[in-house]
Order: C-alpha cells, then sequence, then structure tokens
C-alpha cells in the first residue's frame, strides 16, 4: 500500500512507479506535471539535518528496500528512514499503537 497507512495517499501531481534495478523493483515517484521522477517520497519531507544518507553495501540478508543513514552528530547508522521512526510519525499526527500478538 505505499506506507499509506502511515504517511496517506500520494496527492496530486505525484504518482508512484516502480522500477526493475539489479533484479529488484524499487519505487520512483513521478510529478505528473515536470515528467520528473525522484526516489525521495514527497510525504516525507526534508531528512533532519542531524541525519544524512550513507552509502553502505547492500548485504545478501538486508531486505529488499534499504537505505542507511548517519546521525553526524553521534556516528551511529541505521538501516531505516530516521523520518519514518516512531517519534518524527508522531510529530507528524500518525497515532501509533503497540499491540501484543499471542
Amino acid at each position: 500500500m505505499d506506507a499509506e497507512g502511515l504517511l496517506g495517499n500520494i496527492q496530486h501531481p505525484w504518482k508512484i512507479q516502480y522500477y526493475p534495478v539489479d533484479g529488484l523493483h524499487v519505487p520512483r515517484f513521478l510529478d505528473t506535471i515536470t515528467g520528473s521522477n525522484s526516489i525521495e517520497d514527497p510525504r516525507l519531507g526534508a531528512v533532519p539535518l542531524q541525519w544524512e544518507q550513507s552509502q553502505v553495501v547492500r548485504k545478501p540478508d538486508d531486505p529488499l528496500h534499504i537505505a542507511h543513514f548517519e546521525n553526524k552528530i553521534t556516528g551511529e547508522v541505521i538501516n531505516s528512514d530516521p523520518r519514518m521512526l516512531p517519534g518524527a510519525l508522531e510529530e507528524r499526527g500518525v497515532k501509533l499503537r503497540t499491540f501484543q500478538l499471542v
């Protein structure tokens, strides 16, 4: 569902498309007015200043779609987008719930 449950619908003029890259289908976001496309999800906004995307070689056990980000202050490297961390989602008004499966 293209993260619609967390980020909402993709708004006009944007449209998501998937392209084959190295045997994987990766998302690209197409601006239907200008015809330009981007790997950046327009719903996310800018990456927080203390984070930058880092180039890490994908390992065989990594998820298919992965991006690594490094915290420029602490040096911490994470394999997810900091804009999708729980605190960042809550700041956007997403009501997160915790539940336990038995």
